[in-house]
């Protein structure tokens, strides 16, 4: 019987294409990195694999090589001796091919060595990137705190958060503020009231939503409450998105902690924005669902529009999903489904939510899902809002068609739902990369298969999944109860594993 060899191609090749995959991927980051020094520092500094691989290959390549090169040259070309004066000198002879073997092979390792050690600092890149981002956010906070009291200080610290950021709408805002900024220093830095509330405004229209965007918070001194006879009292910042700034608030009548959502103050003399965060208000006041944020009140004061809405204490799905890494398909399945639920309902109303993903979906304390920032929401029955809001979104959960113009309906939050159910199985979105790229990416790219990415996942699952994320609307599942039967299909929800 012959016998059997095992076969290593398999591996090796499934190796190489995950190596090449992952360098792939971290392209898009390494464009960004290479104009900026400081996040290049951050890579050569924190990049620590990378340090325990260069120092393994030096001392590999001072005195371990030398010897198997040596050894492995020696084997396949022997030394050659020759004889003088009647064989009592022996003398050996370096074979030209040896010399030559030794050369190539000696090159080979140094090649191999240098490349780990260079592929290793391409891997750290995504990490640095992370790390700087969220230094740059914190050095926005700490400019903000210091805006009115130093603004010479408040200068300092957005440029060197400008040097620090590679996210293309936060590096805007940035220069947008360090120019107001520059510009209102004649000649010591003096920044009146109008400076500042420009600057403050900058920063809310340009901040990406989310639970790491910073915002400078509106002064509340002279707003610690608002409404008829002061009803809400203001508390902590809870965040900062697109259009506005979200607090801590508490109903003294009703004696209930809410949140109070103010519109920025730049976008208050907006027509078009003062009108989306009240159509916000009116699309969430006609939803009365458990899975979807309840609004209590609209207040405008003087030119200040704000809204109070239901406080949920668990924080988003983003933020979970960073803290517990990705999800089982029965975990996932625990809260897109009641979301799914709040969508459908949601739709039966004539409201598309447009703009959703983990960061606008909030969880309770016992981690239930519940929609909120419908600030983009198309109202079937409303042709104006539809106007104003046709291609806004978040790039990574837009629908193909959002992203090329075309009209939406209930399928468009499907496609979002399923780009949400993607990342929290695999913890990371199809289409990643600047703006345009990933619009067009949704348009006329395939996602990876889970497969790739999860080995050993149902193509239940996977079938599901990307079902949803069908380019075309047809082909999708129809409706948000189609998508919750799809998902009750395969897994069964159960409560979902505390981190």
């Amino acid at each position: 019987m012959a016998m059997m060899t095992p076969n290593l191609t398999n591996p090796i090749t499934r190796l190489w294409r995950a190596l090449y995959r992952a360098i792939g991927e971290v392209a898009p980051d390494a464009r960004k990195v290479v104009r900026k020094p400081a996040v290049i520092l951050e890579v050569l500094l924190r990049a620590y694999r990378a340090h325990i691989a260069l120092a393994v290959s030096i001392l590999f390549l001072l005195f371990i090589a030398p010897q198997i090169v040596d050894f492995t040259t020696g084997m396949v070309f022997p030394p050659q001796t020759s004889k003088k004066f009647f064989g009592l000198i022996k003398r050996q002879k370096q074979d030209p091919a040896r010399q030559f073997a030794d050369s190539v092979l000696t090159t080979a390792l140094w090649i191999t060595s240098v490349g780990a050690v260079a592929v290793f600092f391409w891997l750290s890149i995504p990490g640095a990137v992370l790390r700087t981002t969220a230094r740059s956010k914190r050095l926005v906070g700490e400019a903000a705190a210091v805006l009115e009291s130093d603004p010479t200080r408040s200068l300092a610290l957005y440029r060197q958060a400008l040097a620090r950021t590679t996210d293309p709408e936060q590096e805007l805002a940035l220069k947008t503020t360090v120019h107001k900024l520059e510009a209102a220093s004649a000649p010591h830095l003096s920044v009146g009231e109008t400076a500042v509330d420009s600057v403050r405004g900058t920063l809310c229209e340009n901040s990406p939503p989310g639970p790491l965007a910073t915002s400078t918070p509106t002064n509340t001194n002279s707003l610690s409450r608002v409404g008829h006879e002061g009803r809400y009292s203001l508390g902590k910042e809870l965040g900062a998105g697109a259009m506005g700034v979200v607090y801590r608030g508490r109903d003294s009548v009703l004696d209930r902690t809410v949140a109070m959502k103010q519109l920025s103050v730049r976008l208050t003399g907006d027509d078009e924005y003062a009108s989306r965060f009240r159509q916000e208000a009116k699309a969430l006041a006609r939803l009365t669902h458990p899975n979807i944020v309840q609004v209590h009140d609209f207040i405008e004061t003087g030119s200040r529009l704000w809204m109070v809405l239901e406080f949920v204490d668990g924080g988003d799905l983003a933020t979970h999903l960073q803290i517990s890494g990705r999800l089982s398909a029965t975990e996932a399945a625990t809260i897109i489904i009641p979301a799914a639920r709040g969508l459908a309902y949601a739709h039966s109303q004539g409201v598309i939510h447009r703009d959703l993903k983990p960061a606008n979906i909030l969880l309770t304390g016992d981690l239930v899902p519940k929609i909120s920032d419908f600030g983009i929401a198309k109202l079937t029955q409303s042709s104006h809002i539809t106007q104003i809001g046709s291609v806004l979104g978040s790039p990574p959960y837009m629908s193909p068609e959002q992203c090329s113009g075309g009209s939406v309906d209930a399928r468009t939050d499907v496609y979002a739902l399923g780009i949400t159910l993607y990342q929290l199985l695999t913890g990371q979105v199809p289409f990643s990369g600047d703006t345009s790229s990933v619009l067009a990416r949704h348009i006329v790219e395939q996602p990876t298969r889970l497969a790739e990415i999860i080995p050993g996942i149902t193509q239940s699952v996977e079938d599901a999944v990307l079902g949803m994320l069908a380019k075309s609307p047809d082909q999708r599942p129809q409706d948000m109860s189609a998508v919750i039967n799809l998902l009750e299909s395969f897994c069964c929800p159960s409560p979902l594993k505390q981190t």
